[in-house]
């Protein structure tokens, strides 16, 4: 949780005055709440969106010729996108990935210096609808990113944006 500084002793945390409430990340100050902002945030500003609407987006390592073979089926509905981390990852393990289920949006940004890689965006309630799916795709490797966090989001904007064009 992160808390300001206190007023009246500087570099120390006056955690006693404020807290995080809920899973919406709505800010209490000395038990009443804070106005939240009316307006859309402008460019550039940090968002925090509601742990329950943030995807997360995995990216596992392309390191064999049959590395598909430890990802598990999609499960039906999930709603998981996957891109590419360049165009010979997609000639090479396209159909594979398809054969179990999750559909492609494509080639990632070539300006993204990768290692061959997929990137799965998963929405937050596909893991957590199906724990043992999402225990098995974590398993095959790779690092997993909480979208709900503004520096990530920002950070890793270009890759979530393959997978939301229309």
């Amino acid at each position: 949780m992160t808390v300001p500084l206190s007023r009246h002793r500087p570099g120390r945390i006056d955690a006693g005055r404020w807290s995080l409430h809920g899973s919406g990340g709505s800010i209490v100050h000395a038990g009443q709440p804070m106005a939240r902002a009316t307006s859309p945030p402008s460019p550039g500003q940090l968002l925090r969106l509601p742990v329950s609407a943030a995807p997360l987006l995995l990216r596992i390592p392309v390191t064999s010729p049959t590395w598909a073979e430890s990802l598990p089926p999609m499960p039906t509905g999930a709603g998981i996108t996957v891109a590419f981390s360049d165009p010979d990852v997609e000639a090479e393990h396209g159909d594979a990935v398809a054969l179990l289920g999750y559909p492609s949006v494509g080639v990632l940004p070539p300006s993204t210096e990768l290692p061959p890689s997929i990137d799965l965006l998963i929405p937050r309630t596909a893991a957590d609808r199906w724990p043992l799916w999402r225990d098995a795709v974590l398993s095959a490797g790779g690092r997993v990113w909480d979208l709900a966090f503004g520096p990530v989001a920002m950070k890793l904007a270009s890759a979530v944006a393959v997978h939301e064009r229309d």
